[in-house]
Order: structure tokens, then C-alpha cells, then sequence
């Protein structure tokens, strides 16, 4: 068995289809994304994902997530330009 770590949580990545960790990405920490953000981490251990909430301001994302053994904080620059 092929056995992993994500902050704390151990995780298992054998398995087959639906079986296997899913990663959520989430783009965005503001306060329309606190419900979704919140349900996401409420519901990781029970569906084995994985959640990263990625913010250009870091310390919103981290306060986000708190101490969640299933989720990480990830700061993130999108600027484009022209």
C-alpha cells in the first residue's frame, strides 16, 4: 500500500476508481468563499481529499484552513499583464 502524508493525516493512494485521494484546489480565500471553504474542510476526512486554498494575502488563506490536518494554506500571484 502506498501510504503519504499531508500535513498530519496519513493517506492512502492505492485503490481504484473513486478510491484514491482526490486534491481540491480553491482559488480565492475572501468571504464568499468561507462557506465553500468551510464545508470542503468539514468534509475531507470522510472523502479522502486533500484541500489547498490558494490567496494572494497568505495569512487570509491560513486563517482559513486553521490547524485542519486535510488542508494547507498556499499564497498565490495571478497578476497578468497586458
Amino acid at each position: 500500500m502506498n501510504k503519504q502524508t499531508y500535513g498530519e493525516a496519513p493517506l492512502s493512494t492505492e485503490g481504484g476508481e473513486g478510491k484514491g485521494v482526490r486534491v481540491i484546489l480553491v482559488f480565492g480565500a475572501g468571504k464568499s468563499a468561507t462557506c465553500l471553504i468551510d464545508y470542503i474542510i468539514k468534509e475531507a476526512g470522510i472523502y479522502n481529499w486533500l484541500v489547498t486554498v490558494a490567496d494572494n494575502d497568505l495569512a487570509l488563506a491560513q486563517s482559513k484552513v486553521g490547524n485542519h490536518k486535510y488542508a494547507n494554506a498556499v499564497s498565490i500571484n495571478a497578476e497578468m499583464s497586458l
